[in-house]
């Protein structure tokens, strides 16, 4: 049996606003305000029957491309307060922060998060090069996951 739109999104809705505030940089009415459009837009793309797979990574991959999209046209403003790890995030560049949350907190893999970053093959390794600034924040740098860029 189909489940509801609101069945799906409120059960993913906490993780959602965690990745919504760490792609913030903390700034917390930014992050619920990038919440709420995405999933106000997702509501509506999936009544058209516009998810694709699995629901989870549907909503974490439009909660990625809308904060590509806000933050190209209008960046973040706000007060600079939040932990080590969000004022690390925030010094990053967007698309950086993308991949680094889908990444190493999400665990997607390497070609997920390139599909969806529609870059060239060797961006996504530069974009990572961003992980020693977190590293040097708050020591959160993993090792690169087995599989690899090219695996």
């Amino acid at each position: 049996m189909p489940q509801a739109f609101e069945e799906l999104a409120g059960r993913k809705i906490d993780d959602l606003f965690s990745g919504s505030l760490l792609l913030s940089g903390g700034h917390e009415d930014a992050a619920e305000e990038l919440l709420v459009w995405t999933v106000r837009r997702a509501f509506h793309a999936f009544a058209r029957g516009d998810s694709d797979g699995e629901v989870e990574r549907w909503l974490e991959a439009r909660l990625a491309r809308d904060f590509l999209e806000i933050f190209g046209r209008l960046g973040w403003d706000g007060d600079r307060i939040g932990s080590a790890l969000f004022r690390a995030m925030d010094r990053i560049p967007p698309r950086a922060r993308v991949a680094l949350w889908l990444l190493l907190l999400r665990r997607w893999s390497y070609a997920d998060v390139e599909d969806l970053l529609g870059g060239e093959r060797g961006e996504l390794e530069a974009l990572l090069s961003h992980r020693a600034s977190l590293s040097e924040v708050v020591g959160v740098v993993g090792e690169r996951p087995a599989e690899g860029m090219n695996g």
